[in-house]
């Protein structure tokens, strides 16, 4: 015998939700990850070390730094649009790779400042010490 006056307990939780306006949790198995979210992490933390490279002047660090801010901004817009629809994980990789990205960016934004002023400090110093030669 079926019990008929008994509310089946889903279509109570599914009366609850709609009526205050919650709505059900997206199942485990259906999660994607965020999109360019390991992206992000590489870039921001391959921006770290590349600072180090002084030959390079630090530019290519400022440029994977901005690219992975420019990206890990893109993927929290798109998690804030719908956060159920991603993992967990795939969101901590992307904060994590944006507070690796900023930290290569200052890194990297010091180390340019200081090659700058390395430059202009030997230019001219150059200049100054070639100025007393008769062919000038």
């Amino acid at each position: 015998m079926e019990n008929q006056g008994v509310p089946n307990q889903d279509n109570v939780n599914q009366q609850f939700n709609q009526q205050f306006g919650q709505q059900p949790a997206a199942p485990k198995f259906g999660l994607q990850e965020l999109p360019n979210s390991t992206a992000v992490l590489v870039l921001g933390i391959i921006s770290l070390p590349v600072c180090f490279c002084y030959f390079l002047f630090g530019i290519p660090g400022l440029v994977l730094s901005i690219i992975s801010l420019v990206l890990s901004n893109k993927a929290q817009v798109i998690y804030d649009e719908n956060p159920a629809l991603y993992t967990q994980a795939s969101y901590n990789n992307m904060k994590a790779g944006k507070i690796c990205a900023i930290i290569g960016l200052s890194i990297n934004a010091v180390c340019l400042i200081g090659m700058i002023i390395y430059v202009v400090f030997i230019a001219t110093v150059f200049s100054s010490a070639f100025s007393g030669f008769p062919f000038r």
